[in-house]
């Protein structure tokens, strides 16, 4: 068994439910691997999609941490990121495995884009047309490469921000 590098709150799910199935938890998080990072979040999107796991119509398997959407700063790097490093401002949407209710998390670093300076965390997750403004700034500044499409944006219910 791996030893624990870091742990974190995080917003647990055992069984599909409504909101008090919701179980705030300590979990553990693995050191960031090979094309990792530790994103420490600073705001957390609530979708209509994340109530739909929690209610089981779109069921995940269990348990699990909802949430697929988030921004943060990163605080630790893997072995073998490029573009990325320590501090960097950060955010993803939709584009990964649900586990953005936590406070701290460790994913891939091709799911991450950072965050350009004038748009901050909490209207990232907050505002639909952000992440137009995001993907038309890596359209005019990243190399081309294949990428996968954006998925649709919808209109948020809610957000959360962690305060220091």
């Amino acid at each position: 068994m791996t030893k624990a590098y870091k742990t974190s709150g995080a917003i647990v799910v055992h069984r599909h439910g409504p909101p008090d199935v919701l179980k705030w938890e300590r979990v553990d998080l693995t050191q960031p691997q090979a094309g990792e990072v530790l994103v420490k979040h600073t705001a957390v999107g609530l979708n209509f999609i994340d109530v739909y796991h929690r209610e089981g119509l779109y069921p995940l398997e269990l348990p699990f941490t909802p949430g697929v959407e988030g921004a943060g700063v990163i605080e630790d790097v893997g072995p073998g990121v490029a573009g990325l490093r320590q501090g960097d401002r950060v955010a993803y949407t939709g584009n990964g495995p649900p586990g953005s209710y936590t406070e701290w998390r460790v994913m891939a670093a091709s799911r991450l884009v950072k965050l350009p300076a004038e748009i901050d965390e909490v209207a990232f997750v907050t505002e639909p047309r952000i992440i137009d403004r995001i993907l038309d700034h890596l359209r005019r500044t990243a190399p081309a490469r294949p990428r996968p499409r954006a998925p649709p944006r919808r209109w948020k219910s809610a957000v959360t921000t962690s305060a220091d």
